[in-house]
């Protein structure tokens, strides 16, 4: 599998960001990272959208921060933001189709006391798994509304209500602004936070990760977290991180060496392998995935949060 080095995606980029030739160094691609403000972002991928035959061709640079940890989308415009909110995310839905994942949110809302109200951030199938998730898991709640991020131009606009617990599915991502979306909801009275998402130093991304990793979902993500910027993400949103795990999703490699076989032009019978659910190929990927879950670089990250404001005051003597 070809590596691309250094100086090919710095060319590559400023290619992508229409940079003139005589200032294509990396100092002309310089862009302030949304959690610590560094513009010393590295390239490390420029790939395209895969799934969208019509963008085909368009190229789309990824930057990694290596203050704080995050990759953001290059230079994203207003057209980058609003394609990242463009119709519905089958993505999300899927997360919670993982065993692992579904069994670290049921001992959350199990394991203390009964949410009242539950806020779910994500797409409709999201919510809808959710909601499944919760008939499964026998866990009555009182409330359990749903906001896509998508319909509010990729921010979180609560509906002046207090609730008791919010999940945020493969959202963060989407955000125009993450930081000040989570603050809005800690803001709102918001005592429990959990985000499931990719994690971008999982085995499978640093694989894939020079253009071909299905995370990348090109235009419509803009940033990807690895596990100490999603620290850095809760703690400035007025969070307090409990736990942060690792989860295993096989079809990460799956589909991404789907990717990266129909872009090197592999025969379609081989490339279809990766595509569906062949035997042979879901058993490798699921062999792969545990061994890096095992070593905590699996494919999603799952993190439970609770408000700093719901601190307990220390009583002076």
């Amino acid at each position: 599998m070809p590596i691309l080095k250094r100086e090919e995606l710095i060319e590559d980029a400023a290619w992508t960001l229409d940079v003139p030739a005589p200032e294509r160094s990396h100092p002309a691609l310089r862009q302030a990272c949304c959690l610590c403000g560094e513009d010393e972002g590295e390239p490390v991928a420029v790939g395209e959208d895969f799934d969208d035959r019509e963008r085909r061709g368009d190229s789309f640079l990824v930057l990694h921060c290596r203050a704080c940890g995050v990759a953001y989308l290059g230079r994203p415009s207003s057209g980058h933001v609003g394609a990242a909110n463009e119709g519905a995310h089958t993505n999300a839905g899927a997360l919670l189709r993982h065993r692992r994942t579904r069994t670290l949110l049921g001992r959350e809302l199990q394991g203390r006391s009964v949410p009242a109200r539950v806020l779910v951030i994500g797409d409709a199938a999201a919510a809808s798994s959710f909601a499944t998730l919760l008939s499964e898991r026998k866990v009555a709640v009182d409330t359990l509304e749903h906001i896509d991020p998508s319909s509010t131009g990729g921010r979180i606009e609560p509906r002046g209500s207090r609730y008791d617990v919010a999940v945020v599915i493969e959202e963060a991502g989407r955000l125009e602004d993450p930081v000040e979306a989570l603050a809005t909801l800690g803001r709102g009275g918001c005592t429990r936070l959990v985000l499931v998402i990719d994690n971008f130093d999982a085995r499978s991304c640093r694989v894939f990760r020079g253009r071909h990793w299905v995370g990348y979902d090109f235009p419509r993500r803009l940033f990807w977290f690895e596990p100490r910027a999603v620290r850095a993400l809760v703690n400035r949103a007025g969070f307090e991180l409990e736990s942060l795990r690792t989860v295993s999703a096989p079809d990460r490699w799956t589909r991404s060496t789907h990717r990266f076989l129909r872009d090197w032009g592999a025969p379609p019978w081989l490339a279809n392998r990766f595509a569906g659910r062949a035997l042979g190929a879901t058993v490798l990927a699921s062999a792969l995935e545990a061994l890096a879950t095992l070593s905590g670089a699996g494919s999603v990250l799952v993190a439970t949060c609770r408000s700093r404001a719901d601190e307990p005051t220390p009583v002076s003597t």
